[in-house]
């Protein structure tokens, strides 16, 4: 607040995980846990009384919390290399140093970097009073004195804390330079600490035996009793030390055997009690681990070792082909079987089906002077699935889109932990555009032990989705350490229904090799189709998981394309690599052949009927045939026992017919007939002809009347002409009903006079043959002309000009008159001229 002129902060925990930042204008102070329950009271009544100021700065005043872990103080590796670490517990909380370009003036720290000077400084001490001694020999002086416990709680109480957090203890300087006895791992003495790894434990009971070295430089011999004590455990897994007792010479040495016993009757997995369950409200994902010290113990003389394992109950599952009873069964069972876990133990086995999307080869090996071999085979791809749960959602009345769209990815080696080195990687191109929308990558909550599959836009960075993997946090042993199967769960909500997006898979680490931009491998890009994906699973935990206890079958589900894909098993509870992974086949059963064969018979000329006949066999196939003349359908017919018919009429021609069979069960597949050639003749015709009237004059008008039979085929529609030697001088469309048609055609009334002789004929079609009438004939005579002359007054005074017009005219329909007019007066020609348009004119 305003005016103030200190500040206290108080504190829910028993030791800093870092200092605060303070203030450059009032003194600032920073209490315990234990501090402030102490304070509390005092300071809510506003009796409490507090000494603070500069004389105290960089004070550190707290006696109730030595021996105790800083909170951001990791675990070390568990042995799936082959090392466990950390090997001892050093003072880092809250260290005051010389602040640098201060002169005297101090500064406190918090952290590894200020811990590792404390084992620098008694490494040094050691070296100075051991200065023949090796490296490891140092190492091995500071962890074995190292034999002070640290603990969860203030003041020395609380749970103890074991080798996986804290190595053998809390560093003693003056016991390391004292001491002349050096206890170390026979096998890898620069560890000093035994690490049994990552042991499988499968159906038979397994035992382990690590040696350790007990060195005496001294120069007098010491006897040892020798002990395991138990930090964390694994169900009824132990560890032993023999012999009892060990004398170690002076100048010699003597070696104590480690035994690791594991029965998968009594492996359980259980937590480290100095851990906490949950973090963020969710069940935080740990390693079961086996831990403790060999500790070697003589009068009051006490040294140590620590050691650590990890026996884990593994699997044995497989699964048998997925085999589908007939073409048309919606559903198969895929059995899963082989030895699963002891669930009373908190131990579960899963399977996971998917569809396999791509295999990919071994990679190259890497120099382990350049790269980490381990890091490049958890990254390096050998098989990568997909599987969708829209289908599954759609199934419980769910909108589909509230599914994901899960993609398996199974690598060559073993990951310590998923998403710290090694990171899997899914970019989705949703429209098939060439342009990746989304990215789905595993990455642990930051300060947690969750593993989850983040979503992000590529276009602006958000992230749209995030899912533990496999499907489960740490209630189950869901696969983020020490595996190599890995499902990411990809939310449905951002690919449209009926999207067919592209998945390109790869792997990244900081330890890719050199040039490779942090890519270690990937596999060529594919498609997929979450709302109809070729087989979905009903499964019995998870959406895309099922627990397996005994033998378990899993309901597949038969999609478009079924047929044609293999699916891909994922069990992360199984003990190798190889044994994770298994691919199947998927047998969907072909339809049943048929044959379809086709028959015609009927009429062979046009205008007659024919009749299809289909036979298809095995005759309990059902459905319908499609009669096709070339590519034009002619008919359909529902098969019965066998046999479809159906009747047609073809035109004249040459026909190839076919017949399709269509079946109506997926049960049967379809099938087509040879052609069968069809020839069909035009129909025989006769025609007629008659004119009316049969004598006319120039410009009457003649009508011919056509009649025409047909033997099979009908005549209406066709053209008829009718001709005079080869000119054709009219045409006219048939009509009528059945076989027999006319039309009344007039002829140009152009005729000049004279006989003339006309035939009609029939032009062919293909299914018309043309035929010709016989001659029919019309005389046509001269029209007799109108005459008429006119002029503007018939009476003129003598000597006048007139002028005279003559028109002639014949009757309808007949030429304009032409040729010559003579004018006569009194019978004697005056004059004559050219008509013109039927007319002339004369002065």
């Amino acid at each position: 607040a305003a005016g103030a002129v200190g500040a206290i902060f108080s504190n829910n925990t028993t030791v800093f995980g870092a200092g605060i930042t303070g203030s450059t204008l009032i003194p600032v102070a920073q209490l315990t846990a234990t501090s402030t329950t102490a304070l509390e009271p005092e300071a809510a009544a506003g009796t409490l009384t507090v000494h603070i100021g500069p004389s105290l700065e960089g004070a550190v005043l707290d006696s109730s919390t030595p021996d105790v872990v800083s909170p951001s103080s990791s675990r070390g590796a568990h042995g799936s290399l082959g090392w466990a670490k950390p090997d001892v517990a050093a003072p880092g909380t809250n260290i005051v140093s010389v602040a640098s370009s201060t002169g005297n003036g101090a500064q406190s720290l918090t952290g590894t970097s200020m811990a590792s000077p404390h084992v620098a400084g008694i490494a040094a001490l050691v070296r100075q009073a051991h200065p023949d001694w090796s490296p490891a020999q140092v190492k091995a002086a500071i962890v074995n004195t190292a034999t002070h416990d640290l603990y969860t709680g203030a003041n020395r109480t609380g749970e103890v804390y074991g080798p996986a957090r804290v190595g053998s203890g809390r560093v003693d300087a003056l016991a390391a330079v004292r001491d002349t006895v050096l206890a170390y791992n026979a096998d890898a003495p620069e560890q000093t600490s035994v690490s049994f790894g990552v042991v499988p434990v499968g159906a038979s009971p397994v035992t382990v035996a690590k040696k350790v070295t007990v060195a005496n430089t001294g120069t007098s011999a010491t006897t040892y009793a020798t002990s395991f004590t138990t930090s964390t455990t694994a169900g009824g897994a132990t560890i032993t030390a023999s012999p009892a007792q060990i004398t170690v010479p002076a100048g010699g040495s003597a070696e104590v055997t480690l035994t690791l016993t594991a029965d998968p009757a009594t492996l359980a997995r259980q937590i480290d009690p100095t851990q906490a369950v949950t973090q963020s409200g969710l069940d935080r994902e740990y390693v079961t681990r086996l831990t403790g010290r060999l500790v070697l113990t003589s009068g009051d003389s006490e040294l140590r070792v620590p050691v650590q394992a990890v026996p884990r109950a593994t699997s044995e599952l497989t699964s048998s082909a997925l085999t589908f009873a007939d073409p048309v069964a919606p559903t198969a069972d895929l059995t899963v079987s082989g030895r699963s876990l002891d669930t009373a133990n908190n131990l579960f086995s899963f399977a996971t089906p998917l569809v396999l999307a791509a295999t990919s080869p071994k990679l190259d090996a890497v120099d382990p002077a350049v790269t980490s071999p381990s890091a490049v085979d958890s990254a390096d791809l050998r098989y990568v699935g997909w599987g969708s749960t829209a289908p599954v959602a759609a199934a419980a009345g769910d909108d589909p889109s509230t599914g994901t769209l899960n993609v398996g990815i199974a690598v060559d080696g073993e990951w310590a932990s998923l998403g710290a080195a090694v990171t899997p990687n899914v970019d989705i191109d949703v429209n098939g555009d060439g342009v990746n929308d989304y990215q789905t990558y595993v990455k642990k909550v930051a300060d947690a032990d969750l593993t989850i599959a983040w979503t992000v836009s590529l276009s602006d960075g958000s992230t749209v989705g995030a899912n533990f993997v496999n499907e489960f946090a740490g209630t189950v042993d869901n696969g983020v350490f020490d595996n190599s199967v890995v499902v990411l769960p990809i939310p449905l909500d951002i690919i449209p229904a009926g999207s067919t997006p592209t998945l390109s898979v790869w792997t990244s680490s900081i330890y890719a090799p050199a040039g490779a931009s942090g890519v270690v491998d990937k596999v060529a890009p594919f498609t997929v189709n979450p709302y109809d994906p070729p087989l979905w699973f009903s499964t019995n935990v998870g959406r895309q998981t099922s627990l397996v206890d005994g033998t378990t079958t899993i309901t597949a589900h038969k999609g478009t394309g079924a047929a044609g894909v293999k699916g891909l098993l994922l069990y992360p509870q199984n003990a190798t690599p190889e044994s994770r992974v298994q691919v199947i086949d998927v047998a969907v059963p072909a339809p049943t052949a048929t044959t379809t064969t086709l028959k015609v018979t009927g009429g062979t000329k046009a205008g007659q009927q024919q009749t299809l006949t289909a036979t298809v066999k095995p005759k309990a196939a059902a459905g319908t045939v499609a009669f096709f003349d070339g590519t034009t359908q002619v008919a359909t017919a529902t098969v019965t026992n066998g046999t479809a018919k159906a009747t047609t009429t073809l035109p004249g021609g040459t026909h190839s017919l076919t017949a399709v069979f269509t079946p109506a069960s997926g049960l049967y597949a379809g099938s087509t007939s040879a052609a069968v050639t069809v020839k069909v003749s035009a129909s025989r015709t006769s025609t007629s002809l008659s004119l009316s009237p049969s004598r006319a004059t120039v410009g009457t008008p003649v009508t011919a009347k056509v009649t025409v039979r047909s033997e099979t085929a009908p005549v209406a529609g066709a053209t008829v002409e009718v001709v005079e030697g080869s000119t054709v001088v009219a045409t006219g469309t048939l009509t009528g009903t059945g076989l027999t048609g006319s039309a009344s055609i007039a002829l140009p009334t152009t005729l000049t006079a004279g006989r003339h002789a006309f035939t009609a004929r029939l032009v062919g079609t293909a299914d018309l043959a043309a035929s010709t009438s016989s001659k029919a004939t019309v005389t046509v005579t001269k029209a007799r002309p109108t005459f008429d002359l006119t002029t503007p007054s018939w009476r003129l005074p003598r000597g006048s000009a007139p002028t005279f017009t003559a028109t002639v005219s014949g009757p309808s329909g007949a030429p304009t008159p032409t040729g010559s007019v003579v004018v006569l007066v009194n019978f004697q020609p005056l004059h004559s001229f050219q008509l013109v348009a039927g007319t002339g004119t004369v002065t």
